[in-house]
């Protein structure tokens, strides 16, 4: 399957299983060869995936020849191709030099257009070190002789700000545990650091110190961390972004607590294994007490990307501590705490499109004519080449695309898009005459819309995106095709 050999069991009778990833709504070629040695012999292709019980294959999904020249001698024509890997990146800022494979189907040859200079592409792989933070957009297009496909690549540079935010309690601890720090009264002091590392010997006996903000790895993969600390400590890792999903990943018991970066002293200071989304942000938080260390204080957190799960100590990580370039400070939720009007708005599927499963949510936080834009989706059909807020005359009056290209300083810490409305752009929120369009390379005209409306009742901005009753986001799934 797409020049691939899934199955390869020449002379047994006994089913034998394959893996390949597809994605949905491409053709790929096929080719299956059998040996009959007997006359009673038989073939079954089937397939399965995560979400799909095992079955032959469907008539319904397979098709003919197609007309072209076939990619190796004794292959099928293969069909036009598509673009199969991710077209939505995000890479870390300071992680060095990257290395982004791009995939297509039957046996096309990639090129691309557009690249930023920094960016190469040879041998089916991007590669370059990203100077700034910012979105860059560039097309891939891959052909053979039946035809071509191409794709538009969002690829984003996040900068974190290599910080996390250091809140100390130097009063109002009344012992040397965790329970003993007052942590839902305000701290005495409240700074950054620059690591994920906090080794002053000045504290007085039993401070609290909580370390937090955000985690964003350059890597999509599974992941350990380890936290080491004088006394005792914690360490809390969310699902995501949100604070209020956080779990407990690891922890230090004291009164002994362990030395500096030392992380194998005790049970539980390493994590489950983490599978995390490169790119993508997770709220961090560590709880320490101090307890009566004095000069031996210590407290630092460390993580490795670990595929096979077999790493003892993230010391093969260099000094073991998260990379510096993967902190972000915790940054107060600024889209919410300012003050201002709240409008929401599901994203779903254009009037008229059949078969669209993406699904998203936006809310604008309206303070006179300044305004936030936080904006969240997943599941498009392809790419996405346009996105834009409109009014009902069909102008567009915020070009989101433009401000992440030409004004990546103007995005609030958590990722919001700031605004300044006209004030017939107030009108018409107001008014329920403005809305959010997201058009893709399969739907140029819009893909998935969504129009804004002041909330009812609490102004408190809720998790985006709000979902569709009863739809979840799910990963592609990847294709098993046995052959019996």
């Amino acid at each position: 399957m797409n020049n691939q050999l899934v199955v390869d069991q020449w002379t047994s009778s006994s089913e034998k299983t394959g893996t390949i990833d597809l994605q949905a709504g491409v053709l790929y070629d096929i080719r299956m060869d059998y040996n009959e040695i007997s006359g009673s012999s038989e073939a079954h292709l089937s397939w399965y995936s995560d979400d799909q019980a095992k079955q032959v294959i469907p008539t319904n999904r397979l098709f003919p020849t197609m007309t072209g020249t076939a990619a190796r001698p004794g292959d099928p024509p293969a069909g036009a191709p598509a673009i199969t890997s991710p077209t939505d990146v995000s890479v870390v800022l300071g992680s060095g030099p990257i290395s982004i494979p791009v995939t297509g189907s039957n046996g096309g040859i990639i090129t691309t257009s557009g690249l930023p200079p920094w960016l190469t592409f040879a041998n089916g792989i991007l590669t370059g070190t990203p100077p700034a933070a910012g979105i860059y957009q560039f097309t891939v297009t891959s052909t053979n002789t039946s035809g071509s496909g191409s794709a538009v690549v969002n690829l984003e540079v996040l900068a974190t700000g290599s910080q996390l935010t250091r809140d100390l309690w130097t009063t109002g601890v009344t012992g040397p545990s965790l329970t003993d720090v007052p942590w839902t009264t305000p701290p005495a002091n409240t700074d950054n650091v620059s690591t994920a590392e906090d080794n002053t010997t000045t504290y007085a006996v039993n401070t609290g110190e909580r370390l937090r903000g955000y985690v964003t790895v350059p890597t999509t993969g599974n992941y350990y961390f380890w936290i080491a600390s004088s006394n005792t400590a914690e360490l809390w890792i969310s699902n995501n972004s949100e604070p209020v999903n956080k779990v407990i990943r690891a922890r230090v018991t004291g009164p002994t607590g362990t030395t500096s970066r030392t992380w194998n002293t005790q049970p539980n200071q390493k994590s489950q294994w983490l599978s995390l989304i490169g790119g993508r942000k997770y709220y961090i938080e560590i709880l320490h007490n101090t307890g009566d260390s004095g000069a031996d204080n210590n407290l630092s957190v460390g993580c490795f990307l670990d595929p096979t799960g077999n790493t003892a100590s993230p010391i093969a990580n260099g000094s073991g501590l998260i990379p510096r370039n993967l902190l972000s400070p915790w940054d107060n939720a600024p889209t919410t705490a300012v003050p201002g009007t709240l409008y929401v708005t599901n994203l779903q599927g254009v009037e008229g499109l059949s078969n669209i499963t993406a699904t998203g949510g936006a809310f604008l936080r309206v303070n006179g004519t300044a305004a936030v834009l936080q904006l969240n989706y997943s599941g498009l059909t392809s790419g996405a080449v346009s996105r834009k807020i409109y009014n009902n005359l069909g102008q567009a009056v915020f070009d989101i695309d433009a401000q992440d290209k030409n004004y990546p300083a103007l995005k609030t810490t958590d990722g919001g898009y700031s605004w300044n409305l006209q004030a017939s752009d107030v009108t018409a929120l107001n008014n329920g005459q403005l809305h959010l369009q997201i058009a893709t390379i399969n739907h140029p005209a819009g893909e998935i819309s969504g129009t804004f409306g002041k909330t009812a009742g609490s102004q408190t901005a809720p998790p985006c995106p709000p979902t569709r009753p009863g739809q979840t986001s799910t990963p592609p799934a990847t294709l098993r095709t046995p052959v019996s």
